[in-house]
């Protein structure tokens, strides 16, 4: 009987993948393995897979059964999921001490990658755990306005100006917001979100400003923070104006549910000449509908702009001011 190293995940899933779809796709990890099999006349090759010889699969069961006997109940518990990491995890089960998945304790709140390690990242793989909460652990980094309060699922406030101070900003943890932080006291009046950490540090801010540095975090995330103030309070994201710069911004913009707007100085064209910086290509293929005409002109002269020298601009807080 031909042998295959089946004590090898390389060699189990693809043959595993075949039994159950029929089809296995080309891919260069396995080329040795399907080329095996078409010398063995088990698969007819196409451009794109190689596909199962009905005639073959008595062959290819028999095989799997003298070579690797729990392959069947493995097979159910991958669900169609047939990567090296589920596999692992499945071995894994019922192998005493090592069976971590059993150690996780239900209605506690774990890492994404600590359970990624233990499962794999394939969604389907989520219906293997108990019942927790799968969290990030991203951080926000926040200069708050004057008179905010926090409030922990205790009903109990703290002043968000003396945390600041005491920490050099405020930071807020995605484990407090979901055991029920919330923010209370004097609200802020407007929120700015500012891609890059220069300017978060060194921006001068009207005191009913709340700002939120994004460097670090998703639009996903940013959007939990505002989703602790109502839904009236004003929105700005304050960002460099180039390829990505813009793309983020619009992505934040549609994660907030459309209640964020740009923040773009009026004055900012005048750093076209001084401040321009070269693009290098990196504007093709964007689409600059709904973009100011200093987007435009950007595109038409290949060039970007940073925020960071509008920090030292006293027209800034002017403007900042001005928002609403």
């Amino acid at each position: 009987m031909t042998r295959f190293n089946l004590h090898d995940a390389r060699w189990r899933l693809p043959l595993l993948e075949l039994l159950t779809n029929g089809v296995l796709p080309k891919r260069h990890s396995i080329r040795a393995l399907i080329e095996e099999l078409s010398k063995l006349r088990w698969v007819t090759l196409s451009r794109r897979e190689a596909s199962l010889v009905p005639a073959k699969e008595c062959s290819l069961l028999a095989m799997l059964d003298n070579d690797w006997p729990q392959w069947r109940e493995h097979s159910f518990k991958l669900d169609g999921v047939f990567s090296e990491e589920r596999l692992r995890q499945v071995s894994r089960q019922g192998e005493g001490s090592l069976d971590l998945l059993s150690r996780l304790v239900a209605g506690r709140v774990y890492n994404t990658k600590t359970i990624s390690a233990l499962i794999g990242s394939h969604s389907k793989s989520r219906s293997l755990l108990p019942e927790v909460t799968v969290v990030s652990d991203f951080a926000a980094r926040i200069r708050p306005n004057k008179g905010l309060l926090i409030s922990n699922e205790k009903g109990i406030s703290y002043s968000a100006c003396e945390l600041a101070k005491l920490q050099g900003e405020l930071l807020i943890c995605e484990r407090a917001i979901g055991r029920g932080l919330t923010f209370c006291g004097m609200l802020p009046r407007v929120v700015l979100a500012i891609e890059n950490p220069a300017v978060f540090a060194d921006i001068q801010l009207p005191e009913d400003f709340m700002a939120l540095l994004t460097s670090g975090n998703n639009p996903v995330q940013i959007c939990e923070i505002v989703s602790l103030l109502p839904e009236s309070t004003p929105t700005y994201w304050f960002g460099d104006l180039d390829f990505e710069g813009i793309s983020i911004r619009r992505s934040f913009i549609r994660m907030c549910n459309g209640r964020a707007a740009a923040a773009i100085p009026p004055f900012w064209d005048e750093y076209l000449k001084e401040y321009g910086c070269q693009a290098e290509g990196s504007w093709a293929g964007f689409d600059a509908s709904g973009e100011p005409e200093l987007v435009a002109t950007l595109i038409r002269q290949k060039l970007w702009l940073e925020q960071e020298p509008l920090v030292l601009d006293p027209r800034l807080l002017r403007w900042l001011e001005s928002l609403e």
